[in-house]
């Protein structure tokens, strides 16, 4: 029986110690951010720069604090949902051609090659 909770014990403190890391350096950039896949880690300016679409399906909430985000990664649909980028030019690109001209399509493979990072 003590052996078992000595095991226990350790696998909690593991645990603890993992996310109290992570979480430190992530207060050591003193901003969002999360790991690649190399556990690099990067803020969400870096991630919007690199990798916007992975950014709106993981972590909508970075936005937050960049509101011109939202200006220029995407708009309102008549429903009053918010639709990236992608979702426009792949349902109505010419919306896309005449609302927002200045767009271009993200070419972000990152989902492709990295599925469930980041949840």
């Amino acid at each position: 029986m003590k052996l078992r909770m000595v095991f226990a014990v350790a696998a909690i403190a593991a645990v603890l110690s993992v996310m109290s890391a992570r979480a430190a350096r992530a207060d050591e950039h003193g901003k969002r951010g999360d790991f690649d896949e190399h556990h690099g880690w990067h803020d969400a300016d870096w991630w919007h720069d690199h990798h916007p679409g992975w950014l709106w399906q993981h972590h909508p909430e970075w936005a937050e604090h960049h509101h011109e985000w939202r200006l220029e990664d995407g708009d309102w649909d008549d429903h009053h949902n918010w639709r990236d980028r992608d979702w426009w030019f792949d349902h109505h690109p010419k919306w896309v051609n005449k609302h927002h001209p200045y767009w271009k399509q993200w070419h972000d493979d990152w989902e492709d090659h990295h599925h469930g990072h980041g949840d």
